[in-house]
């Protein structure tokens, strides 16, 4: 007995430290998965580490209060339509539809632990929801099992994996799993240029139909968004301690409060065809733009040549006046020194101290005319070195204002300032819709 005892505790003892080693390997991995610069949002086990510290409800971008006019008024989807929801989340989307009458909903996620959690919820409320788990790249469903594919914000999830197949996946899925008289409704924060190619080359735009509808993000959304846009990404916990970061944020929500209030709810068909012609017309006009810019910078080259030639021509006409004078000068010594040599033979019976006057007067013009000459070159010198003080001064502030714009381009902010996300309802063409 004690021998089983002993036992007992060394098992017990080992499945501790076991456990201890779990922990210790789980903790690594949940700080690798959540705080890794670029998180791999295909992953299911990053998704069950943010869920398992995180079981409030959370809606990307809006809610079931600002889609359900979309629903209502644009595309008409019945409450007895058989409906899929991908990437569920924790948002509470399903639930409001189902409170609303649309109870023939099957919300599915990638992530085990919020689909327990949804589960768990609904059921605690009495309410008979469906929620499976499934990855969206490989749905398990047979075609054609649902009248609408809903997603919002998976799609733009995926978008940030290096792995580009996933969205085409993706959509080729949900496709598949639609009915003919069906749609795809796709909530996306991508606007109709960055949506066009991941559309072309997942569905393509030979078999099926395109509307798009913008709607205001939700009040919350919309102060998350805010909040990442003037603080440069600041983490929001330190946004809310900044006086000055939130009154910007309380500004600019007043403002789209008021854009709220006069929005208008329409959903319109994509001509795919001029969309192209827009995007031509506007690389066109960025080439022109880009052309005129250039042409610009050659001209400012061409006039700070001329303006330099200008100032190497002035430096060498003075030169050449300065040669002259230095020629004249001598020449004028010269003579003077001829003259000096007659009047001393002619004038022999000069006493000594005249000569004496006479050499001394000469020498001091001669020393008057040699300072005059010594001041010319000194003169352009300091004329010359004025002007590179100016060119120096004027390449100076140049270059601060070439350092102010580099500064003032990375101050930008990281994040987007959009106040719309953009819903895209595919369905198949010549297909009457339910």
């Amino acid at each position: 007995m004690q021998e089983q005892s002993e036992m007992d505790q060394l098992l017990q003892g080992e499945q501790l430290t076991q456990s201890d080693e779990l922990n210790k390997t789980s903790k690594a991995q949940k700080k690798d998965i959540l705080q890794s610069e670029q998180p791999s949002y295909k992953q299911k086990e990053y998704w069950n580490e943010r869920y398992k510290f995180k079981q409030t409800y959370y809606d990307w971008y809006c809610g079931y209060e600002e889609l359900k006019p979309v629903f209502e008024q644009c595309y008409k989807i019945p409450k007895d339509a058989k409906i899929l929801m991908i990437g569920c989340g924790n948002s509470k989307l399903s639930e409001d539809m189902f409170d609303d009458g649309y109870i023939n909903i099957v919300s599915t996620d990638i992530s085990d632990v919020v689909i327990e959690q949804m589960k768990e919820q609904t059921q605690q409320k009495n309410k008979n929801m469906t929620f499976e788990v499934q990855d969206c790249t490989n749905l398990t469903y047979q075609d054609q099992s649902f009248d609408f594919v809903f997603d919002k914000g998976t799609l733009d999830a995926l978008s940030c994996d290096k792995e580009e197949q996933s969205v085409s996946k993706m959509l080729t899925e949900m496709m598949r799993v639609c009915r003919p008289q069906g749609s795809v409704v796709i909530v996306s924060f991508g606007q109709l240029h960055e949506r066009k190619l991941v559309f072309q080359e997942a569905l393509g735009f030979q078999k099926y139909s395109y509307e798009l509808c913008q709607k205001y993000l939700s009040i919350d959304s919309q102060l998350t968004n805010i909040m990442r846009h003037v603080s440069n990404g600041l983490p929001i916990n330190l946004v809310l301690k900044n006086k000055n970061l939130l009154l910007q944020t309380l500004i600019e929500l007043r403002s789209v409060k008021s854009l709220l209030k006069n929005e208008v709810i329409q959903s319109l068909v994509i001509d795919w065809e001029q969309v192209t012609q827009v995007e031509n017309a506007q690389e066109l006009q960025i080439q022109d733009e880009q052309k005129i810019e250039e042409s610009k910078d050659c001209q400012q080259k061409i006039g700070n040549n001329i303006t330099l030639n200008d100032k190497n021509g002035i430096n060498n006409l003075d030169q050449n006046e300065q040669h002259a004078n230095n020629q004249d000068i001598y020449i004028k010594q010269q003579s003077n020194q001829k003259d000096r040599i007659v009047t001393d033979e002619n004038s022999a019976e000069l006493s000594n101290k005249k000569q004496e006057d006479i050499d001394q007067k000469q020498q001091d013009d001669q020393e008057e005319e040699e300072e005059k000459v010594d001041k010319l070159p000194q003169k352009q010198n300091l004329q010359i070195e004025k002007e590179e003080e100016n060119k120096n001064e004027s390449s100076s502030s140049d270059q601060e204002e070439d350092h102010d714009s580099e500064e003032d381009k990375q101050k930008k902010p990281k994040f987007r300032r959009q106040t719309q996300c953009f819903i895209y309802r595919i369905s198949h063409k010549n297909c009457e819709k339910k």
